[in-house]
């Protein structure tokens, strides 16, 4: 198939032994050697981006789960205030309920006990 490549090859310089079959043989292992190291950084390659992409994806969660976290703590901070406000209010005007005498009881201890902490 490759006879006047080869004749031309010969002509020019190239030696006889360079198309045996040893020679031939050996340049195909050579090949298959450089896939086989292709595959493999090819391999490699795909499994570093692979643990990247799953870092990635650990911190992407972690964030969502501490941004969740302080929404949850400004929101429970946020009904607490509120609880307080209605709290005071209903003490201001006279329609105090239980809750709202202890909670002006409690309050009036921890500022009592500041007061003393100042002194």
């Amino acid at each position: 198939v490759w006879h006047k490549k080869i004749e031309k090859q010969l002509t020019s310089g190239t030696s006889a032994g360079a198309f045996s079959a040893e020679q031939v043989q050996e340049k195909h292992e050579a090949r298959l050697r450089e896939i086989e190291q292709v595959k493999k950084r090819r391999a490699e390659r795909e499994k570093e981006l692979a643990q990247r992409e799953e870092e990635l994806d650990r911190a992407q969660r972690e964030k969502v789960l501490q941004e969740a976290e302080e929404l949850e703590q400004r929101d429970e901070c946020f009904h607490t205030e509120q609880a307080r406000t209605r709290s005071e209010i209903r003490l201001r005007e006279g329609r105090a309920k239980p809750v709202d005498v202890l909670y002006d009881v409690l309050n009036d201890a921890a500022e009592e006990e500041e007061g003393e902490d100042a002194i």
